[in-house]
């Protein structure tokens, strides 16, 4: 009868660890689901932005979807966005400098 608890001490044990294994697959699949929405969000408001599909989106056409979101925006406040978003000064914003600038708005 000994070994047998010890059995189904084991049982059980292996039995917790493989739940626990399952629950974080689980929580890591969600992760990704998460981040995948995010990227599609991004996805979709870059080709908002970028409206003639170049692959980057332009000074003017930043301008316009910041207005779109704002008229009230002052030059000024567009031109900080657009310093902001422009990391490597280019006047052009990436996929990637989106992706960046909308990370930092998240802090």
């Amino acid at each position: 009868d000994a070994l047998s608890e010890e059995e189904l001490a084991r049982d059980g044990d292996a039995q917790v660890a493989r739940i626990q294994a399952e629950a974080e697959a689980l929580e890591a699949e969600a992760a990704q689901l998460e981040q995948d929405d995010a990227n599609t969000r991004l996805q979709r408001v870059f080709q908002l932005f970028d409206t003639d599909a170049s692959g980057s989106i332009s000074k003017a056409e930043l301008e316009a979807a910041l207005l779109s979101v704002n008229n009230s925006l002052s030059e000024e406040e567009i031109a900080a966005a657009i310093m902001q978003a422009d990391t490597n000064g280019d006047d052009l914003v990436t996929k990637e400098e989106l992706a960046q600038l909308v990370k930092d708005m998240q802090m």
